[in-house]
């Protein structure tokens, strides 16, 4: 399974959402420190200070684990990559017929 050096990366979903992920972890950041300054009776102040930190700890444990698949799956395609056409010589062809008959 050589391919040449110009052949395209496979796709890697998980990359977008690494990204997306940490988007939203970095608004969610901004948002809670907005929080810390804004008027503590409004709504969306008092709903961060109460879960907030069990948001950006979710979201922070998403980032993370998508960023590990990631980073797995390229590395599987890395090494199917690099793994010769032929892995298992002989693996096709009747090569111990010819030495075990009389």
């Amino acid at each position: 399974m050589n391919r040449s050096p110009e052949a395209p990366e496979p796709f890697n979903p998980f990359w977008r959402l690494v990204v997306a992920s940490a988007v939203l972890f970095c608004v969610t950041i901004l948002a809670y420190i907005a929080a810390g300054f804004g008027q503590p009776a409004a709504p969306v102040n008092q709903f961060l200070m109460r879960h907030g930190a069990l948001i950006i700890s979710i979201e922070a444990g998403v980032t993370v684990a998508c960023g590990l698949a990631a980073l797995s799956v390229d590395r599987r395609h890395t090494l199917q990559r690099q793994q010769p056409e032929d892995a298992f010589p002989g693996a096709g062809d009747d090569g111990d017929a010819e030495s075990s008959s009389p």
